[in-house]
């Protein structure tokens, strides 16, 4: 069912590695703290030497104008000079140690982010170290043992939902060009086509299982179609759904609909009323034999809508109301004289027939 624990992988490297990256992190944190104590100092450090530094300067000033009235020696004043040159080197200096940091604490906080990055990955893998069904699911294949070592990229299982089933009918372009409704017109917009496709086309479907002991159905609905078709067979794929396949199953009498198992698809168009259609055994090549007022044989030619198991659609040729015949008089010549029976059965079979009730292929 879904949630439910299907397999485990080692979590240790995973482990550690949310370990190392956390460590990692908390050095960082200690690094920009320290750094912004440092940066502190070296501000109170600037203020001391700037201090130092006027005094100093203040010294050289004084001590210049005692050598002026020889009141001090010229060694002296160049002691002061170089007292004063220091501070300075010192001031630019701490300066320069400040303008660094800055910098320095860009670089602390990338690294930072890098290893809260790393530090979210590492979580994440330890995460997809429990692999749960995704969905109410059959367990299909089974690709490990208990302990092996699965390599990176490997399929570990394959599981198959049991919400919905899928099947891929191949249909011959002729017969599925017969289920779209003369006349369908199409947007503009093309750009959902294939989502709408089911809607625009009203195409209804029955999954169907025939076997020696069992026979099984399953109502289904037509999703979409494949985007290619088979150059060997010229078909295309139609692909349908069946929603909860394993429903209503009863042992040995109702499988349930498994994957790999062999049924036919029966696809409906929508009704298309006020259509003529003639058995099968009623057309020869391209002409229909229809009986006249006078009860006399004549052979018309008719042109075919399209065929289906039992019947033909008759497009051009015949009207509604004609008599036709379904035997096969021997030799028919037209012209010839009829004793025409009504067959009601093979009137109600064909009426049948073109409503659907039969087994159309």
């Amino acid at each position: 069912s879904k949630g439910q624990v299907l397999l485990r992988i080692d979590p240790t490297s995973y482990q550690l590695a949310i370990a190392q990256n956390d460590a990692n992190i908390r050095s960082v944190r200690a690094q920009i703290n320290e750094l912004t104590a440092r940066q502190s100092n070296t501000r109170n450090s600037l203020k001391i030497e700037q201090r130092s530094l006027d005094l100093a300067e203040k010294d050289l000033q004084r001590k210049t104008r005692l050598l002026k009235r020889n009141t001090i020696s010229q060694a002296a004043v160049d002691q002061q000079e170089r007292t004063v040159l220091v501070g300075r080197q010192s001031l630019q200096t701490l300066k320069n140690s400040l303008n660094l940091m800055p910098a320095e604490r860009d670089v602390l906080i990338a690294q930072k982010g890098q290893y809260e990055a790393q530090l979210s990955s590492s979580r994440l893998n330890l995460e997809y170290t429990t692999i749960v069904a995704p969905f109410d699911s059959r367990i299909a294949e089974v690709n490990v043992e208990q302990t092996q070592f699965a390599a990176q990229g490997k399929v570990l299982a394959v599981v198959d939902s049991i919400d919905v089933a899928e099947i891929t009918a191949q249909v011959p372009m002729g017969r599925l060009i017969n289920l779209i409704p003369p006349g369908l017109e199409l947007a503009e917009n093309t750009d959902d086509i294939m989502a709408r496709l089911p809607d625009l086309l009203g195409i209804s479907a029955k999954v169907r299982l025939r076997g020696s002991s069992v026979t099984a159905e399953w109502p289904a609905r037509f999703t979409r179609m494949n985007d290619t078709i088979d150059p060997d067979t010229r078909t295309v794929g139609v692909i349908v759904a069946v929603d909860d396949p394993y429903r209503h199953v009863v042992p040995g009498v109702r499988p349930p609909l498994s994957k790999n198992m062999f049924v036919e698809v029966e696809l409906r168009g929508r009704p298309r009323p006020g259509q003529i259609v003639v058995p099968r055994s009623a057309l020869h090549g391209n002409t229909v034999y229809v009986v006249d007022g006078e009860n006399r044989l004549r052979i018309r030619p008719v042109e075919v809508a399209f065929s289906q198991t039992d019947f033909v659609v008759i497009k051009k040729g015949l009207a509604a109301g004609d008599i036709i015949v379904i035997s096969d008089p021997i030799p028919a010549i037209d012209g010839m004289l009829l004793a025409p029976q009504v067959d009601p059965e093979s009137r109600a079979a064909l009426v049948a027939q073109a409503e659907g009730a039969g087994a159309v292929r």
